[in-house]
């Protein structure tokens, strides 16, 4: 099975910071049926189809944290496959690039 790209950290934000999701919710007006959903998905290791960026920033201001705590990216092997070919492309173009810099000198 392959694990989710970008999953979310609530969870454990919320435990370290001693709170609750009612807590978050009374003191960012996310509705607490929002919250507890993002929760239950990060529980079952779920991938939450979207978190908008304003939602992001209630979550950060009011659990005094940065973005990179409440996200945690892993790549996937579909991931590894495409960052290869694209390294494969850029060092091809670096080639061409090449070549054609010597070509031009040659004339």
């Amino acid at each position: 099975m392959n694990t989710p790209m970008i999953t979310t950290k609530l969870n454990d934000v919320i435990a370290k910071r001693g709170v609750t999701l009612y807590w978050v919710s009374k003191n960012t007006g996310i509705p607490y049926v929002s919250l507890w959903a993002l929760s239950q998905k990060e529980k079952k290791n779920e991938i939450p189809e979207s978190i908008h960026l304003s939602v992001l920033g209630k979550l950060c201001t009011a659990l005094k944290c940065e973005p990179n705590d409440l996200l945690h990216y892993s790549v996937e092997a579909e991931d590894e496959a495409m960052l290869t070919l694209i390294g494969s492309r850029e060092k091809s173009g670096r080639a061409s690039k090449k070549t054609a810099k010597k070509g031009a000198r040659a004339k």
